[in-house]
């Protein structure tokens, strides 16, 4: 494709990503008053251990398949000719589980192209009649399946994804979506990245003749490379139903022979006022070897119990049989691609 058409497409995503943050906080309430107005909230839901272990805080560290969700533009960050496979499994709180599947191939000129599926299960629920009497059973759910691609521009990379929502609950209802998103060149010696997403913009969804909006949200990101094996992460999130709020986290990194691992910390202020006991205080850590990574997180809900997540991200080579052998100082806390 020519240089023309990605200006052309970047400064659309540009234009486009101005208007729309013009509008949204023109319109939105950015205040916990607005909670319970908008549907779909399983979107609210990372995906990938390791961004869950820092607390959300990944707009801009993010650098492979989860991208899709975190930040289409960080995209870019999987190395030209690579592809990355992404799979999550989250026992949430019992009966329920969120999992996710991501792949993401960066062909170098053309671009970077990706997918994804998250899916949320609401467990066997007895249905009953006026009477209280059991009916049966019904299976709730929610998912998305994304399609994203995502390019760099003058040194930013710019990412948008669209993505197809559905929710079952004894009826369906359905809509589309989309995600914005800027990653910045790395600026002060190649140590920080910005970033700005804009998610879930998009159609509204219809239960019993009522109709809700999805849960838009801007995000505000950056990653600091404090050493070569430290990383240091803040996002600032402003949604649409709730008070804006701060993520952050940290992740370092120690060399074992041929392993990497990583331990992360993270803290989320969204549901610090929500919920009872601990909450927003997250953990997990890492274990990497050559083109593998194995990430665990603890995500705790305060009276509500702990949830989990527990990832496998692979790399590999497009092109050719070769694997993509990365040097330890390499994975996973660099910050540039």
């Amino acid at each position: 494709m020519s240089q023309r058409f990605y200006r052309a497409w970047a400064s659309a995503v540009l234009a486009l990503q101005v208007g729309i943050a013009s509008d949204a906080f023109a319109q939105a309430a950015f205040s916990s008053s607005a909670a319970g107005t908008t549907t779909a909230n399983f979107l609210k839901l990372g995906v990938g251990a390791r961004g869950e272990a820092l607390g959300e805080a990944y707009s801009a560290l993010a650098d492979d398949a989860s991208a899709i969700y975190w930040n289409p533009a960080a995209l870019t960050q999987i190395p030209e000719k690579t592809a990355s496979l992404t799979v999550m499994h989250a026992p949430y709180l019992n009966p329920t589980y969120f999992d996710f599947a991501g792949y993401a191939q960066n062909t170098g000129d053309a671009g970077v192209f990706g997918g994804g599926l998250q899916y949320f299960s609401g467990g066997s629920i007895t249905q009953t009649d006026t009477t209280g009497t059991s009916i049966g059973t019904f299976n709730p759910y929610d998912l998305a399946a994304s399609l994203a691609y995502a390019h760099t521009w003058n040194g930013f990379g710019l990412g948008l994804a669209g993505k197809f929502i559905r929710s079952q609950l004894l009826d369906a209802a359905q809509t589309g979506a989309v995600d914005i998103g800027i990653l910045s060149p790395a600026y002060v010696q190649d140590r920080l990245r910005l970033a700005f997403v804009a998610s879930n913009l998009g159609g509204r969804m219809t239960f019993d003749q009522e109709s809700f909006g999805l849960p838009l949200n801007l995000k505000m990101g950056s990653a600091y490379r404090l050493t070569p094996a430290w990383n240091a992460m803040l996002d600032l999130n402003f949604p649409i139903d709730n008070n804006p709020y701060a993520a952050m986290g940290s992740e370092y990194l120690w060399k074992i022979g041929g392993w990497t691992l990583a331990g992360r910390v993270g803290y989320n202020a969204r549901t610090s006022s929500d919920i009872d006991g601990i909450t927003g205080v997250t953990a997990g850590f890492g274990l990497n070897f050559q083109t593998t990574s194995i990430d665990y997180a603890m995500v705790p809900l305060g009276s509500l119990g702990m949830t989990q997540r527990i990832s496998i991200s692979l790399k590999f080579q497009t092109g050719s049989a070769k694997s993509l052998l990365r040097k330890p100082e390499q994975m996973p806390a660099e910050i540039k691609p």
